[in-house]
């Protein structure tokens, strides 16, 4: 069988190879792990049973490779110990044979790891060389150990359509039925839309309690938190079926927590957000007063519109306010004008952070403002995403927030006649407040003052980067939340849902460290296979045969050439020398 020799020959030289190519190959997977992501499941993070299971079976197999890697560093160093044996073999036995014999023993001993404490200081290289490639076993187990990563799906968020039961139009001299109130605008073919206020599935009739969503202690961080949420001012307006904790009001956000619940980090979707404050105040108008029929009369600076108002204390010896809305033009504009008598004139001028005004010390005065209304062009369509996870918004402790991204162009356009119309009046509720009492404007009066002690006067930032003063910041704020909840039909909209699933490895660029050991292992392999004579005549394995040492010893204390006869010292099994008496 003479002709297997070459290849049994090939066979044992080609372990180290091997090893050489297992750290190359350790090296490469830790970089591409790095670079990459290899899912271990679709959507979810491995269970405390299922990571155990991964990290005990990484383990055995990175013990195993670290174990072989190892191995063949240490045949390649035993070739080193053969090479000086034979050296030494093959002199007369002398002192310094036996010198250089001892030297041979502390490295062979620290090369076959059983080495003592001594020894192990003397040839620290060669501890060095395997405390590295032990580490492949820590770096292959770490490299591969199951972590998180954020994996976008399609998702398709509903939200409203548009046109609903608040907002209907009809044809010249025909009004909404039933007892409801509502505001409208002519159209140039004589019929009239009629923006309904007081109907049951109204979002106006909401304005009061939604006005305390409103944040005023820092609104550059989050204009208003709703549902639990912390809107962003790149958010305002977004539709509220986004973001619900109300599973009916988007069915696809709670199918979408029912598959993967605290997995969900964020979704993104293209939606209409209030792009600026679709309300500007200023100061100007008339007030008059009735003393004998107990009126008050104030009319906007612009003349469009006039509020009247009997009130159960007279305005002329009270501090009073009123306050109203008229419609005008086209759909979505409109003028609301405020004023106020006495005492509560002051408080006016807080909420439009008229300071002068402050300083005013008559008993009796009057302070009015207009306020234009036009939502015709406020709305754009903005991708948002809705974050799941915390710690999204700094100095807020809300855990879900909601913020605006750059503009989208939208699938389906839902701007339109509708949520013009609604937010225009949606801050009917508010002016009604205190009406046919004393006309306080006690919602606007809390979120328009500084309730943080000190100045009264509440300074920006805003919410709004066109708001100049709180007054209108709030009123913009109190539109956006109730246009927000316009009750219509849904559509679809295009979107991403970000869920952490489960992969191979961190993916963080520290992790490259992992691929120290193996890529020093492998310099340290070639360096071995270069310097040593495998490609040459092959050396016998001496110092890791028993046989072979038997037989050495035999030579070192005959000499050379003295037990050729029977074979030379280094026969195999079954062709034993004479004893020989060692001294």
């Amino acid at each position: 069988m003479s002709f297997l020799r070459p290849l049994r020959r090939l066979f044992q030289r080609s372990p180290p190879y091997i090893a050489l190519v297992l750290s190359l190959s350790v090296t490469a997977l830790t970089i591409v792990l790095v670079f990459s992501t290899p899912y271990l499941r679709t959507a979810g993070l491995y269970s405390a049973i299922e990571g155990t299971i991964f990290v005990t079976i990484s383990t055995i197999v990175a013990t195993l490779v670290a174990k072989f890697i190892t191995s063949q560093i240490q045949a390649l160093l035993l070739q080193r110990v053969d090479v000086r044996l034979l050296s030494v073999a093959s002199r007369p036995p002398s002192i310094q044979q036996r010198h250089e014999l001892e030297a041979i023993n502390h490295w062979w001993r620290t090369v076959l790891n059983i080495a003592g404490l001594q020894e192990m200081v003397y040839y620290f290289p060669v501890v060095l060389v395997y405390t590295i490639s032990g580490l492949i076993t820590t770096s292959i187990v770490a490299g591969v150990n199951p972590g998180s990563a954020i994996r976008d799906f399609p998702y398709n968020a509903t939200i409203p359509l548009g046109p609903n039961d608040c907002v209907v139009t009809l044809p010249s001299g025909t009004q909404p039925e039933g007892d409801v109130g509502y505001y409208t605008w002519t159209l140039p073919n004589g019929s009239s839309v009629y923006a309904i206020t007081n109907a049951e599935s109204c979002p106006t009739r909401r304005a009061l309690t939604l006005a305390g969503d409103i944040n005023i202690v820092n609104p550059d961080v989050f204009a208003y938190a709703d549902n639990g949420v912390a809107v962003h001012p790149t958010a305002i307006g977004a539709p509220i079926t986004i973001y619900a904790s109300d599973r009916t009001a988007d069915p696809q956000l709670a199918v979408l927590l029912d598959n993967h619940g605290t997995n969900v980090v964020s979704t993104t979707q293209c939606v209409p957000v209030m792009s600026k404050n679709p309300i500007s105040c200023h100061i100007g108008g008339n007030l008059t007063v009735s003393a004998s029929e107990a009126v008050i009369t104030v009319i906007s600076d612009d003349a469009r519109c006039k509020i009247n108002d009997t009130l159960e204390i007279n305005p002329a010896y009270n501090s009073v306010m009123i306050k109203g809305m008229c419609t005008y033009g086209d759909i979505g504009q409109g003028t609301i004008v405020m004023g106020a008598v006495g005492a509560n004139s002051q408080w006016l001028a807080v909420a439009m952070g008229d300071r002068a005004y402050l300083d005013y010390t008559y008993d009796y005065s009057q302070y009015v403002v207009t306020c234009a209304v036009d939502t015709r062009a406020v709305y754009e369509y903005r991708s948002v995403t809705f974050n799941l996870q915390p710690g999204n918004i700094p100095q807020s402790s809300y855990s879900r927030s909601l913020v605006g991204q750059e503009p989208c162009m939208p699938v389906t356009w839902t701007v339109g006649t509708d949520i013009t119309s609604v937010s225009a009046i949606a801050n009917w509720q508010v002016l009604l407040q205190n009406k046919g009492l004393d006309g306080w404007f006690d919602t606007i009066n809390q979120l328009t003052r500084n309730t943080g002690g000190g100045d009264v006067i509440r300074s920006p930032p805003w919410a709004f980067e066109s708001s100049a003063n709180a007054l209108e910041d709030v009123l913009g704020l109190i539109t956006a939340l109730v246009a927000s909840r316009i009750n219509s039909t849904s559509v679809s909209v295009n979107g991403t849902s970000s869920i952490i699933t489960t992969r191979i490895g961190s993916g963080k660029k520290v992790a490259l460290v992992y691929a120290i050991p193996s890529t020093i292992t492998a310099i340290i392999l070639g360096y071995l296979l270069i310097t040593e004579r495998l490609g040459g005549p092959e050396l016998p394995q001496t110092s890791s045969n028993l046989t072979r040492l038997i037989s050495l010893g035999r030579l070192l204390v005959l000499g050379p050439g003295q037990d050729n006869a029977e074979g030379g010292p280094f026969r195999e099994p079954g062709h034993p020398a004479e004893p020989v008496q060692l001294e």
